[in-house]
């Protein structure tokens, strides 16, 4: 005979779609920060990097970061990712603003006088800029 009531089933069917839920938005939820240094931050940057501002989601952007730090540190860090000639890369790159409510917002990177890096296949890429005159380095990685 089988039995007429599973009350196990039932707090599993109420309350295991919501848990499961509450779990994937905790664990998607993007990682940001301001002001930091090459030692504060969950990724990789050029050695002594100083005010980075940095955001890493699961979303459109995947990777948004900017920080300060001299040409030779930039160019030994972005080596991998392939430099372009000259006048861009044929992509924005966009740099993250932190807004008064914690929040980023993204937008493109100034004019300037940059150094390119830029690795593309099919529908990912790496792109880097350094300013030269402000001494700014950016970079951005996307999926789409």
């Amino acid at each position: 005979m089988l039995p007429l009531k599973r009350p196990g089933c039932f707090w599993f069917l109420l309350i295991g779609p919501p848990v499961l839920i509450a779990m994937a938005v905790l664990v998607g939820r993007p990682q940001y920060g301001t002001g930091r240094t090459a030692s504060d931050v969950p990724m990789g940057v050029p050695s002594g990097a100083t005010d980075i501002t940095y955001y890493l989601g699961n979303a459109y952007p995947i990777r948004c970061f900017s920080f300060q730090t001299n040409e030779e540190a930039f160019i030994d860090w972005a080596e991998p990712i392939g430099r372009t000639g000259g006048g861009g890369i044929g992509h924005t790159i966009l740099e993250p603003i932190p807004l008064p409510t914690g929040k980023m917002r993204f937008e493109p990177i100034p004019p300037g006088n940059y150094l390119y890096y830029s690795w593309s296949q099919e529908d990912r890429g790496e792109h880097a800029a350094f300013d030269r005159d402000t001494g700014r380095g950016y970079y951005f990685a996307h999926t789409r």
